[in-house]
């Protein structure tokens, strides 16, 4: 996908929305999906952090901020069962469209964080060999604090490029913050 940025930027940008389609409207991501909204519904956290890292890498390179008010739609399906990873099944696109901003701030604040302040894993941390740490609901994870702390200082740019200077001020506290934290 990188490397179509400079040969077909166009393409990438389409990914960005098609990967924003695969979103729950609760942020988490399909980690695999199919054809006919199709996909394995997972707890992976970093899964969810990749859309606004791409996309703020996009805009990096292309400056195209107006991709931020493009829109997809929202997919809703069935909740993962208690006790288990992760749940293949077909979903349905949502009736409404939310801007490619929305979609990558609800990825941002779907994180939820252990006792020290570090993003929680919840599953997948990179590696899927993790997955059984994530999954009982306390494995911490300072990878995942550190590509953390990069999209919030890559939203910090993304921000300050939308002429917003107190969310690019507060994105690169928090930045700093998380990056310390690790």
């Amino acid at each position: 996908m990188t490397a179509l940025i400079y040969t077909n930027p166009e393409e990438v940008r389409r990914h960005l929305l098609l990967c924003a389609s695969r979103q729950y409207e609760a942020g988490d991501v399909q980690h695999w999906w199919h054809p006919g909204h199709a996909g394995v519904r997972t707890r992976i956290t970093d899964d969810r952090l990749f859309l606004p890292f791409m996309t703020a890498w996009y805009i990096r390179r292309t400056g195209d901020v107006e991709v931020l008010a493009a829109s997809a739609p929202f997919l809703v399906g069935a909740d993962i069962p208690p006790g288990k990873h992760d749940l293949y099944h077909f979903a349905a696109p949502t009736a409404y469209a939310a801007p490619l901003m929305e979609h990558c701030l609800r990825a941002i604040r779907s994180l939820r964080f252990g006792p020290r302040h570090i993003p929680l894993m919840e599953g997948g941390d990179w590696n899927d060999g993790m997955n059984h740490i994530g999954a009982q609901g306390w494995g911490e994870s300072v990878w995942l604090t550190w590509f953390f702390g990069l999209v919030l200082e890559r939203w910090s740019a993304v921000a300050e490029r939308c002429g917003d200077r107190e969310a690019s001020e507060r994105y690169q506290r928090l930045s700093k913050h998380f990056v310390q934290q690790a």
